[in-house]
This record gives structure tokens, C-alpha cells and sequence, in this order.
């Protein structure tokens, strides 16, 4: 038998004396076998595959074992290293025929295998760090991609939260790093760590520069065609709205027209203050745009003022509607009082006739004998409830208070609890004292006192004459649209009269209750009881219609005017990644004026046009969606796009292989 094909670790077992510790190889070549039998493709991919799974879990043997160790358990953890190690040999025997036969599809197999093996790895961390530290999602997500993410959008690399991010990357590209190189080969656990956190970073910073670089290059041209200008815009949009940028467009795309005829501005339908801070620097660097923009402010105010114009019946209406009402009420109130002016003298008639007859029967009868007056006093006399209300005191005053008011009117109504004419104004007495002056004012009981007084003298009134109920009820009801434009008059006090335009504070402070009183005369009056709920709601209308456009002249930052100017510049400067913070520093401020002086030249134009179609978009919100939309379109051709979408697969077997070829 020739000893000299068999392999070196073959002849260390067989010195020994352990046969188990032959491969399966050297027995065959020991038994009389091929020291060579044919090796395929197939057979030593397959081979190799096998000999990376049982690498890794022996790994996992070796390091379970070290830890045994360091816990104490020194014997078990001992005999746990030194078994993987043996095992670690015996697979090295076993795979050399192939790797000798076929090296790359065995070492192809073999790495294959421990990569497929160590995938887990970071699903395993991650899924142990969230059980222990539930809030720390992007270091789990970290773990989870062995650093190639961290969930959420990524902040520039040249910035306090970016170096964080980086930190969060590495950190998690280590821990996988480490302990798929440790599965492999135990003692190069902290090799796969170093590579496994360095290339988070190092790759992230090449896709970062291949963009820019990418970027810049494209950000030349694009101001020189309309679409470039148009994705130049809707950066600059979607810039300006910030982490509100979603909000922003989904408001554009629903804008609520709050007053009839008072179409909103982007910004006063998107509601961000930098978007509103951009839309007055456009409009101020662009006279037709301020022109523009004063048209329509001026056509919003318009709208407001006729929405509160038709309420407060302005060209003459509240008049009319008062002359109707008072006519009405006075031709009721005339029937009212020729109807008990016949029922007292139909009274007055039949008690002197029954007084006559019974003083024809002289003492016969044994009856009084009665004047004509006499007898008319006792035709007409007060219910009960009248003669109850009369012992009141606060009542007795009021009937001396309806006498004094007659009498000053030329009229005598004698006992004014005889006759509708005279219970009308002690009404009239007891409404004057339920509108107390400052020097008079009246208390909760005394006003509750007085109403019931009232409500038991209108509902006689009503018994004693039905004509003169229909007619108070008449009079309520012509009075509400009076009392409604009452309430627009009072409103409409809010216009500025050099301008004729609608303040918005001063109209959100009248638009309440309180105004609704002073217009009506009554202390019960709101605006919800007042007015009916489409007027109600126009006036709401008009408040946040103002709101909305007094946030759009005052929200927000100022935005510079050469921001608005130079958009080309700004774009450049974006897509080229120059932080912020870098473009205030002295050198490059005077380098970005030189080259804006020497790209006047190139982009004068283009600024010009952008400017001003960002103005007359600022003025459509439907426009500024449409931009905002357009932005987010990458304008890539099919292949660059094929090409990136790929990227991030190479990027993560780059991730999954490097620390594992260390470990090799």
C-alpha cells in the first residue's frame, strides 16, 4: 500500500491509533480503494456546500464551549473547543480530494454554505435586543441588515443626526460581522467585526458620492429645459414645506373653498409656514406676481364682504323688512283694539240694560239702583289672575309705568286691567325694565320675577283678545331676518374704511354671542338661535377664510429674496450635497457670488423664468401639487434605474460576504 497518497492528517490519526479520526477518504485508500476516485462539478460544489453548513456549526460548538468555560463550566466547555476542533479537522480531510480535484466549485460550495448558514445571524440579534430594549428599532434594524439600514428616512452624512446614523450602521454591521466571522473561525471573530462595521460606513459614503456626483452633473442642465425647471421647482416646494411635506400635498390636493368665490393660495390651502414664507418672497421679487396677488386678495375680500352684505340686507332690505313688520303689526294691533273697544261696549250695553230693568221693578226687586257709569265699571272688570297680579308690588308699578307712558303719548287708559290697550303697555312697562342700563342693573331672581310676571300677562292678553296674540306672534316672526341683518350690520363694523377691507381679528372677536344681544336687543339671543345654520355657517366660512389668509401673510420664517432668485444656484448647491451649514461660511459665499456672476451668463434666464412660474404657481394649488408631484419623479432612464434598484443587492452580499472571507 502506498502510504504517500494518503494525507497528512490521515497518517496523524492512524499514529495514533484512533481510526475515527480517518477521514472517510483515507479508509478507502487503507482498504485497497482509488486514492482518486472521479470528482464532478457537482460533486465537489455539493461537497463544499456541506463542508460550510457543518464549519459553522461547529463554530457554533466552539463558542458555546469558550463561554462554558469562562462561566465556569471549565471541563465540559473544554472537551466542547477540542471536539469542534476535530470535527473542524476531520471536514479539511474530508473536502481535500475535491478541493484538490475541483478548487473553485469546492471553495465556492464551502463559502456558500457558511454564508447561507450565517444569514440568520442578524435576525437572531436583532430579535434578542428587541425582547431586551423594545425602543431601540433602528439599532435592531441595524442588526437585522447587518448595517446596511436603519429604517426611516437617512439624514445627510455631513450632519449631527447623520455621524448617528453612521455610528447606529457600523455598530450593527460589527455585531454581525463579528459573529458570523466567529461561527466560521472563533479567532477571527474580531476581524469580521472590524470589516463587518466598516462597510456600513465606507459603502454608504460611496452610494452618497456616486449620487451627488450623479446629481451635480444633472443639476447643470436642468435649468436649461422646461422639465429640468419644473423638477427644480418642486424640489424647492417640497424643500421649503420640510418634514410637512406630505401634509402640505395632501391639503393641495383638497383645498376647501370656505366663502363662495374666494379660491385660496398654495399657501394658505397647504397651511405650512415655510410655504407660506416662500410664497411672499416669490411674490415680492416679481411685480406681476404682487400685482397677481393683490387681485386676489382684493377678490377674496370681495367675497367675504358680499357673503355679509346679503345677511345685513345692505341697500335698503333691513328697511323694508322693518316697514312691513311695523305695518303688520300695527294694523293687527288697531283690529286687536276696535275688537275689545266691541267687547267692552257690548259689555257695558247688556250690564246698563239688566241695571235699567231691574230699576223698573222698584222695591219690588230690592236691587241698588245704578248710574251708567256705575254700570259700565261692573260690565268691565279684570280676571283673576289679572287682580292676583295687580297685588304684586313690582306689578303695581308697572301699571302706574303704563299710565305715566299713555299719558305721555296723549292717551287715557284709565284702568289699564280693563282693556287690551292698557294691559299692551304695562307689557311694554315690564320689557323696559327687562333691559337694565349699567346705573340700573338686574340681578338673576329679579329677572326671573319679572318673566314670570310677563308670561302670565301676555297669556291673559291672548284670553282676554286672540287677534292680539296672532298679532305678537307675527311680530316675533317678521322680526327674525331683522334681527339677523342686525347682526351683519354689526359685523360689517369690522371693515376698514380707508380700504373697505375686512380685519381678521376684529371680525373673530365680533362673531359671538355677545354681538348677537347687542344687535337684538335681547339678553337670550345667540348666534346659533339668531341666525339660521347656513348663515351661521357662511359666517364661520368667512372666519377661517380670513384665518387661513392672515396665517399666509405672517406664518413662517422669512424667506430671502435671492433664494427665490437664484433657484438654478440653489438647486445646484442641493443636489451637489453642500450642507447648509457650509454655505454660510465666508470662502464659500464668496465663491458661490463669483459663480453666480459668471452663470448669470449661462442661467440669468432660466433664474428669471423660474421665478417667475414659482409666482404664478404659488397662486394655484392645484399647480404647486402638480410641481411638488413632478419632483418626486427620479427623470432616470429605464436603465439607471434598473441599475440602482440592483445596488442594494450587491451592497448587501458585499455585507454578507466580506467578514465571512476574513474568517477564511
Amino acid at each position: 500500500m502506498d502510504l504517500s497518497k494518503v494525507s497528512t492528517q490521515d497518517l496523524m490519526a492512524l499514529q495514533s491509533g484512533d481510526l475515527s479520526k480517518v477521514s472517510t477518504e483515507g479508509l478507502r485508500m487503507l482498504q485497497g480503494g482509488s486514492a482518486k476516485p472521479e470528482k464532478g462539478y457537482i460533486e465537489s460544489l455539493g461537497a463544499g456546500l456541506g463542508k460550510g453548513v457543518g464549519t459553522v456549526a461547529l463554530g457554533a460548538q466552539d463558542l458555546l464551549g469558550a463561554g462554558l468555560e469562562k462561566l465556569g463550566a471549565e471541563r465540559a466547555g473544554q472537551w466542547l473547543q477540542s471536539d469542534a476542533e476535530m470535527g473542524r479537522r476531520k471536514l479539511a480531510s474530508e473536502v481535500a480530494p475535491y478541493k484538490e480535484a475541483n478548487p473553485m466549485m469546492t471553495g465556492g460550495g464551502e463559502l456558500a454554505g457558511e454564508i447561507a448558514t450565517t444569514l440568520p445571524v442578524g435576525g437572531a440579534l436583532a430579535s434578542g435586543l428587541t425582547k431586551v430594549a423594545p425602543q431601540a428599532t433602528r439599532l435592531a434594524e441595524a442588526l437585522r441588515t447587518g448595517g446596511m439600514s436603519i429604517g426611516g428616512a437617512s439624514a445627510p452624512m455631513i450632519s449631527r443626526e447623520g455621524a448617528k446614523q453612521l455610528a447606529i450602521r457600523g455598530a450593527g454591521g460589527a455585531a454581525v460581522g463579528g459573529a458570523s466571522a466567529g461561527l466560521v473561525n472563533p479567532s477571527d471573530a474580531d476581524v469580521g467585526a472590524v470589516i463587518g462595521g466598516a462597510l456600513p460606513v465606507v459603502g454608504k459614503g460611496a452610494m452618497v458620492a456616486g449620487r451627488m456626483a450623479g446629481a451635480g452633473a444633472k443639476s447643470l442642465i436642468e435649468p436649461l429645459y422646461e422639465a429640468g425647471q419644473t423638477r427644480i421647482l418642486g424640489r424647492a416646494l417640497t424643500d421649503a414645506a420640510g418634514s410637512d411635506a406630505q401634509r402640505a400635498m395632501a391639503n393641495l390636493a383638497n383645498p376647501q373653498e370656505f366663502v363662495q368665490g374666494s379660491l385660496p393660495t398654495a399657501a394658505e390651502a397647504a397651511g405650512v409656514p415655510s410655504m407660506a414664507a416662500m410664497q411672499r418672497a416669490a411674490m415680492a421679487v416679481n411685480p406681476e406676481a404682487t400685482n397677481a396677488l393683490a387681485a386676489r386678495q382684493a377678490a377674496q375680500n370681495e367675497a367675504r364682504l358680499g357673503v355679509l352684505n346679503e345677511l345685513a340686507g345692505t341697500g335698503g332690505a333691513k328697511e323694508k323688512a322693518e316697514a312691513v313688520r311695523d305695518a303688520m303689526a300695527e294694523a293687527t294691533y288697531q283690529r286687536a283694539k276696535r275688537q275689545d273697544l266691541a267687547r267692552r261696549e257690548q259689555a257695558i250695553a247688556e250690564q246698563v240694560a239688566k241695571d235699567q230693568a231691574n230699576a223698573g221693578l222698584g222695591s219690588l226687586g230690592n236691587l241698588p239702583t245704578r248710574t251708567e257709569a256705575q254700570s259700565a265699571s261692573m260690565a268691565i272688570r279684570p280676571t283673576k289672575t289679572l287682580e292676583d297680579l295687580s297685588q304684586r308690588p313690582a306689578f303695581a308699578g308697572f301699571i302706574n309705568d303704563a299710565k305715566r307712558m299713555a299719558a305721555n303719548k296723549g292717551f287715557d287708559i284709565g284702568n289699564p286691567l280693563t282693556s287690551i290697550d292698557g294691559l299692551h303697555y304695562i307689557k311694554l312697562a315690564i320689557d323696559d325694565a327687562l333691559q337694565p342700563s349699567p346705573s340700573n342693573p338686574l340681578g338673576r331672581n329679579a329677572k326671573a320675577a319679572l318673566m314670570d310676571m310677563k308670561e302670565k300677562l301676555v297669556t291673559e292678553m291672548d284670553k282676554v283678545s286672540p287677534v292680539y296674540g296672532v298679532a305678537r306672534e307675527a311680530y316675533q316672526e317678521f322680526s327674525k331676518p331683522i334681527n339677523q341683518m342686525a347682526i351683519g350690520e354689526e359685523l360689517l363694523k369690522t371693515v376698514r374704511p380707508l380700504d373697505q377691507k375686512l380685519m381678521a381679528g376684529q371680525f373673530s372677536k365680533r362673531l359671538s354671542d355677545e354681538t348677537a344681544q347687542a344687535a337684538t336687543g335681547f339678553k337670550g339671543a345667540t348666534l346659533e338661535n339668531t341666525l339660521t345654520p347656513e348663515q351661521l355657517q357662511k359666517l364661520q366660512g368667512i372666519q377661517q377664510d380670513l384665518a387661513r389668509s392672515n396665517f399666509a401673510d405672517t406664518a413662517g420664517r422669512g424667506v430671502g429674496s435671492n433664494t427665490v432668485q437664484n433657484l438654478a444656484y440653489s438647486n445646484m448647491l442641493n443636489q451637489a450635497g453642500v450642507p447648509t451649514m457650509l454655505r454660510g461660511l465666508s470662502g464659500s459665499q464668496v465663491l458661490g457670488n463669483l459663480a453666480a456672476k459668471a452663470g448669470d451668463v449661462v442661467y440669468g434666464k432660466a433664474n428669471k423664468q423660474m421665478s417667475q412660474r414659482l409666482a404664478e404657481a404659488l397662486l394655484s394649488p392645484q399647480e404647486t401639487l402638480t410641481l411638488m408631484q413632478e419632483a418626486q419623479k427620479s427623470g432616470n432612464s429605464a436603465l439607471v434605474n434598473a441599475l440602482r434598484d440592483k445596488l442594494p443587492l450587491a451592497y448587501k452580499a458585499a455585507y454578507r460576504t466580506a467578514p465571512i472571507l476574513a474568517a477564511e
